[in-house]
């Protein structure tokens, strides 16, 4: 087994002449844990549904072909859901759920066509954005479900939103948009947050385990050089003050976007493509670790690969997705190993 897999210290690219082969139709987006604590991944370029089981070190892909899959989480249950979008903005979307087999069965649809996010409350109602043309303007709509289908549809977007997040103190549920954030109130009417730092592009957000909200936002024009963006801590109620944790601006970039995800530890990770923090300022795929405090680090580069989103694991472990895999991190000294290199079909 272990000739599959492969080994990358911080400062050592390794060649991976079989990498190419191995993963040229699997590209993972998202994450979610079963009620197993297998580990489910969706992608958004070859449609594939994934699971790998950490224990036996096996990776089985479930489905293919189930449309734009970006979206992906757990119900309280166990039970992993994910978005089903229609490419080209056509159509609808729909929201399945996978059974006991891996099969995926449409619990609800009639959504606008791309999902593009997907969140469950402790209640077992599922929220999710999903994205399509509105009145002849690209647009998101915000809607609650159940099992029983579509229970109302929450608020209409001013744009398009992205990531989605549930408060885990208050259970309020948070959304990333192009302008900034968004919030759904305990009366059930989405508000948006007027950050005091201005408009800012969100892709990406993240609770600590204490409930304690960071995002990353674009504040320049995505297509400069540089890319002024950062990581900012945003209070949780009004007037939602906004706070730079750390720089994460290119010095000379342009184009470039970060995920965050929150360890267990508390420090939130960043992974992507950036020139700042690296050595002598070369662009590459780097992981940082932000403290509470902002302190930067570098925690692993080059990583050698496109991550896409990271999140923690559930023995506090890391894990982000990239074009060739899940990878791992499991060692203080920051080894990397992609899980499985081989399906077990």
């Amino acid at each position: 087994m272990r000739d599959w897999w492969l080994c990358l210290r911080k400062t050592v690219r390794a060649p991976v002449p079989w990498m190419k082969e191995c993963w040229a139709n699997l590209s993972p987006k998202d994450f979610a844990f079963d009620a197993q604590g297998r580990l489910v991944t969706v992608d958004c370029t070859y449609n594939h549904v994934a699971r790998f089981d950490l224990e036996t070190e096996t990776m089985q892909v479930l489905w293919q072909g189930m449309g734009n899959t970006r979206a992906l989480a757990t119900a309280p249950d166990g039970t992993v859901h994910l978005g089903v979008s229609n490419p080209w903005l056509r159509g609808s979307g729909a929201v399945a759920a996978l059974d006991a087999e891996g099969d995926p069965v449409i619990v609800f649809e009639g959504l606008l066509p791309e999902v593009e996010g997907l969140a469950f409350d402790t209640d077992g109602t599922a929220y999710v954005v999903a994205t399509g043309e509105v009145s002849g303007t690209v647009r998101s709509r915000v809607y609650a479900a159940t099992s029983t289908g579509i229970t109302e549809t929450l608020a209409l977007l001013p744009t398009t939103g992205f990531d989605l997040a549930f408060d885990p103190l208050s259970g309020m549920l948070w959304g990333g948009a192009p302008h900034g954030l968004w919030v759904l109130d305990e009366f059930g009417g989405v508000q948006e947050v007027a950050l005091d730092v201005g408009e800012g592009f969100v892709e990406s957000l993240t609770f600590t385990p204490s409930g304690e909200l960071y995002v990353h936002m674009v504040t320049s024009d995505l297509w400069s050089k540089p890319v002024t963006q950062g990581l900012y801590h945003v209070a949780t109620s009004a007037p939602y003050t906004t706070t730079l944790v750390a720089d994460l601006s290119t010095v000379d970039m342009c184009c470039t976007l970060n995920r965050i995800g929150a360890g267990m530890d508390g420090a939130i990770y960043v992974v992507g493509f950036g020139d700042r923090y690296t050595p002598d300022h070369e662009p590459g795929m780097r992981m940082l670790r932000v403290t509470p405090s902002g302190a930067v680090s570098l925690f692993a580069y080059p990583l050698g690969m496109d991550p896409t989103a990271v999140t923690a694991g559930v023995e506090g472990d890391l894990l982000f997705s990239s074009g060739c895999g899940v990878v791992r991190i499991f060692e203080a000294e920051q080894i990397f190993l992609p899980l499985i290199l081989r399906s077990t079909d």
